[in-house]
């Protein structure tokens, strides 16, 4: 019979050392990182900027070619910034 801590050690093994309940999934860290995010409307993203604040412009070329683009912004594609962190692109937000 195995007790508790046994139980666990197993558990540890069969998954490469992580703990089942210590897995996360890729919506569970991009919620976690969108919580640290200050997501802004343009005229609050305006005033921010002016008072030195980084605006970072993640839409794709096509988005700011139809909607303008953002005076001042870093340009960072969404998806080029998962692809160079290395992340699967089939687990890639649209």
């Amino acid at each position: 019979m195995l007790d508790a801590s046994s139980l666990g050690a197993m558990q540890n093994r069969r998954h490469g050392g992580v703990r089942v309940s210590q897995r996360r999934t890729v919506n569970d860290l991009l919620d976690a990182a969108r919580a640290q995010i200050d997501r802004l409307e343009p005229m609050a993203a305006r005033a921010a900027a002016e008072r030195g604040a980084i605006v970072v412009d993640t839409r794709c070329a096509e988005q700011r070619r139809e909607t303008g683009v953002i005076p001042g912004s870093i340009h960072v594609p969404l998806f080029e910034a998962w692809q160079a962190a290395g992340l699967p692109i089939e687990a890639a937000p649209e």
